[in-house]
C-alpha cells in the first residue's frame, strides 16, 4: 500500500499542476493576439504592429509599479539592440492607469523598443494573464513559440539562444 501510495503522490502532484501550466501550453503555435487587436501608445497613438509582421517579437505585458517588471525591461532593451538590426522586435505593453508615468518612466529608462499602453487592463483579460511580467516570443511566422510568465534572470540566456534560433529560421 505504501509503495502504491509513494508513486500515486507524485503522479497526482503534477496532475495539480495542469490548470496553472494550461494556459501557457496552449498559447504555443496558435496566432499571437498582437497581430488581432490593436496596440497604442501612451499619447493614444496607434502602434504599426502590421509592420512587425515577419519579424521575431517578443511581446511583454507589463507595470512600472511591478517590480519584476522593471527587472525585466532593461534586458529586454538590450535584446532589442543587440537583434533588432536581424528582424527582432519588442512591443512591451503597459497597464499602468496614468499615461504620464508610464511615459516618465520611459523616458528616465530611455528605452528604444516600441512601448504600448493599457490603461483598461484588455490585454492581461485577452491573454489570460496570470503573473506580471509575462512575455511571449513570437515566431517571423506569427505564432507563438515561447511564453515567459515572470521573469528570471537565470533564464535570460535561454531566451537569447530561443531568440538566435527563430532568428536564423528563413522568414
Amino acid at each position: 500500500m505504501r509503495d502504491a501510495l509513494r508513486l500515486l503522490l507524485p503522479v497526482l502532484g503534477l496532475l495539480a499542476l495542469v490548470p496553472v501550466l494550461l494556459p501557457f501550453a496552449a498559447s504555443a503555435a496558435e496566432p499571437a493576439a498582437l497581430f488581432a487587436h490593436p496596440v497604442v501608445d501612451a499619447d493614444g497613438k496607434p502602434i504599426d504592429v502590421a509592420a512587425l509582421k515577419g519579424k521575431v517579437v517578443l511581446f511583454d505585458i507589463w507595470a512600472t509599479w511591478c517590480e519584476p517588471c522593471r527587472a525585466s525591461l532593461p534586458v529586454y532593451e538590450d535584446l532589442s539592440k543587440r537583434f533588432g538590426p536581424k528582424g527582432f522586435a519588442v512591443v512591451a505593453v503597459s497597464v499602468d492607469e496614468s499615461a504620464d508615468t508610464l511615459r516618465d518612466f520611459v523616458k528616465k529608462a530611455g528605452f528604444t523598443f516600441l512601448v504600448g499602453w493599457d490603461p483598461k487592463g484588455e490585454w492581461p483579460q485577452r491573454m489570460k494573464l496570470e503573473v506580471m511580467p509575462t512575455a511571449w516570443l513570437i515566431g517571423r511566422d506569427g505564432t507563438v513559440q515561447k511564453a515567459l510568465p515572470g521573469f528570471d534572470a537565470d533564464e535570460v540566456p535561454a531566451l537569447t539562444k530561443a531568440i538566435e534560433a527563430l532568428l536564423a529560421q528563413a522568414p
